[in-house]
């Protein structure tokens, strides 16, 4: 087994123990879906547009709430994931809704479907766990039909290193981030960012993308850049105790007197 697949079945067992402890939980995002809410951002919504009747993929899905979001507003989804126990949860709250997805248990790099998709969707908090980008772009743009595309949302390539810049911030700086990719990794143990209970043992590892990697990957795949915006709010957490909260968008902001930097972005490419 070399290196990179002894990390991705680090991270398989990292993200079963942090499922565990998110399902427990009554904030977790799954059991808002459960009780009719949806888990996308406004932003989402509003640049993915009607996907009624449209094939689409949820590439690293977790527990499936967004997959879930969008079969709610129509889309015929799957959802892939490398997590046992969050394949298991997101197939039990389909039974649970009565909504036709299908849920994949899969390394994204594995992954061995000979079909095509109008939309591949790759939501919050999901290219950390990427260790090959130009990989992933590629097999993004072998899921797409002709003329479908790639939806991404997701953290901004500078948060991680504005949390290591202050120790305000959620996680404290440990010194070892940078701001361009490394082959190396970084590590950490305990993924429950739901509860933030601490109870996670196991160890996982995540990769840095700036956001000339991530262009530049898709572009190379041979897909073509319609829009790469960047947004001075976050959805997937409140890293810092002073963001602004606003429930009708799903997000966190930047307080208007603070300088507006960029928290999130969100990227869509079309397969010509």
């Amino acid at each position: 087994m070399n290196n990179l697949a002894k990390y991705r079945e680090k991270n398989r067992a990292a993200w079963n123990e942090a499922t565990t402890l998110h399902l427990r939980n009554p904030n977790n995002p799954l059991g808002r879906v459960l009780q009719g809410g949806c888990s996308l951002a406004r932003v989402e919504r509003e640049e993915l547009g009607d996907v009624r009747g449209r094939r689409l993929i949820h590439l690293l899905c977790n527990c499936g709430h967004d997959t879930l979001s969008l079969a709610r507003l129509g889309a015929r989804c799957t959802g892939v994931d490398i997590a046992d126990e969050a394949i298991a949860a997101a197939r039990s709250a389909a039974a649970v809704l009565g909504l036709p997805v299908r849920f994949i248990r899969s390394d994204v790099y594995d992954l061995a479907l000979d079909e095509h998709f109008d939309i591949v969707y790759v939501g919050k908090g999901a290219l950390y766990w990427l260790d090959d980008f130009a990989e992933f772009a590629r097999i993004v743009a072998r899921l797409l039909a002709p003329g479908g595309r790639v939806y991404v949302y997701e953290e901004h390539s500078l948060l991680p290193f504005m949390l290591e810049l202050d120790p305000t911030a959620y996680n404290p700086a440990s010194g070892d981030l940078n701001y361009f990719h490394d082959v190396e990794p970084t590590s950490s143990v305990g993924l429950d960012y739901v509860g933030l209970s601490g109870e996670g043992t196991k160890r996982s590892y995540e990769w840095q993308w700036t956001l000339g990697d991530i262009v530049t990957g898709f572009a190379q795949a041979g897909l073509r850049i319609e829009f790469l915006h960047e947004w001075p709010f976050i959805s997937s957490f409140k890293y810092w105790d002073w963001l602004e909260e606003r429930e009708d968008e799903g997000a966190f902001h930047i307080p208007a007197d603070k300088p507006q930097l960029p928290l999130s972005f969100s990227l869509q490419a079309r397969r010509d």
